[in-house]
């Protein structure tokens, strides 16, 4: 049995990692705020239930059958790549139709323009059109996903 300081000192880091935000409650947080009380329990609801449902599959042992075969862990890396593929092939594609379904929705106030991940010169300046027409702020960012300037 560990000693009463390793004890203690494991006690204070779970209570300060427990007391933390993590991305989901920074996520339900930003969007309380920003869409309302309605949207940020919809998102809560949303993540709890995507936990629950991790925590069945480990439960229900299938964590423990995809690592006990390869073959099956292979395929699940194969449908999990392709699907990857699929979201970038439509991330290529023109953001003018994403933009306009954003404002109809009315679920922003800015866009960021990177440059470097936009399509064509017309199709970034067809966006920032578009969004200034609706009032919307444009921040045009040089970053391109580095976590430093050097």
């Amino acid at each position: 049995m560990p000693d009463l300081h390793t004890l203690l000192t494991f006690l204070a880091a779970s209570a300060l990692i427990t007391a933390a935000p993590g991305p989901d409650n920074l996520m339900v947080l930003s969007q309380s705020l920003s869409r309302g009380r309605n949207a940020g329990i919809g998102l809560a609801i949303g993540c709890a239930l995507g936990c629950l449902t991790h925590t069945l599959w480990a439960t229900l042992g299938v964590s423990a059958v995809v690592a006990s075969s390869p073959t099956l862990f292979t395929v699940l890396k194969l449908a999990g790549s392709a699907y990857l593929l699929w979201l970038g092939i439509g991330a290529l594609g023109s953001r003018g139709p994403r933009l306009a379904d954003g404002i109809r929705q009315d679920v922003g106030n800015a866009i960021l323009v990177k440059v470097n991940q936009i399509g064509t010169l017309t199709e970034t300046l067809e966006a920032i059109q578009l969004a200034q027409r609706h009032h919307y702020g444009v921040v045009i960012s040089h970053r391109s996903g580095e976590t430093e300037d050097t």
